[in-house]
């Protein structure tokens, strides 16, 4: 599976948004490349709101805009969201913020714990979303320094400064921890993600 930040795919599974930043990016394009290569695509834009950073769960206001004038996501009806579990407290947290949004006339909504699936219509055309929630408590980094626990026996801070000073010490880059970590390893430490990168690429979910 391939991450393209350019529209110039007209194939792609999935068009890609994130509750935070460019870790996610960086995260997902890694693992994407351990899962078949380029035979699928994922999108994953520069950013659509040019004059505010959307975190957390308003980068759901994606869908307005989406209803409204882009018509981007038409084109799979498929949405993956990656975002830090410090940002919803419940799956209620998501099912006000989409009725808030008020771009589905009716939604349905499958919660099971870190994947949350939602499907609904958007005009006539049908959008299935799945939610990808990081972290045991927290964020994204807790699950980095689970990779590196897995990897390397040791335990280091879920802090991006505290990651990055350990894998500087070992030479390695973000991605090189991902692209060069045992599949099993990654499977545990991004559990959620990698069963929907799974089910994208056609397996059950």
């Amino acid at each position: 599976m391939m991450l393209v930040s350019e529209e110039s795919k007209d194939n792609f599974i999935a068009f890609v948004i994130t509750g935070n930043g460019r870790w996610e990016q960086v995260i997902l394009k890694s693992i994407a490349k351990r899962y078949n290569g380029r035979d699928k695509v994922l999108y994953f834009p520069k950013s659509p709101f040019k004059h505010s950073r959307k975190t957390g769960l308003s980068c759901l206001d994606i869908l307005r805009l989406e209803k409204e004038k882009l018509n981007i996501i038409k084109k799979c009806g498929k949405l993956l969201v990656l975002i830090d579990k410090e940002h919803i407290s419940s799956v209620d947290d998501i099912t006000k913020k989409l009725e808030s949004l008020r771009v589905f006339e009716d939604f349905e909504m499958e919660n099971n714990g870190d994947i949350v699936k939602i499907i609904g219509n958007l005009g006539n055309r049908e959008i299935v979303i799945h939610i990808v929630i990081f972290g045991k408590e927290k964020c994204i980094e807790e699950d980095v320094s689970e990779l590196i626990k897995l990897e390397f026996g040791e335990n280091i801070y879920p802090d991006k400064n505290a990651i990055k000073d350990f894998l500087k010490s070992k030479g390695l880059k973000r991605k090189d921890l991902i692209e060069d970590a045992k599949i099993e390893n990654l499977e545990i430490a991004f559990n959620p993600l990698i069963r929907v990168i799974k089910f994208l690429e056609g397996e059950k979910l």
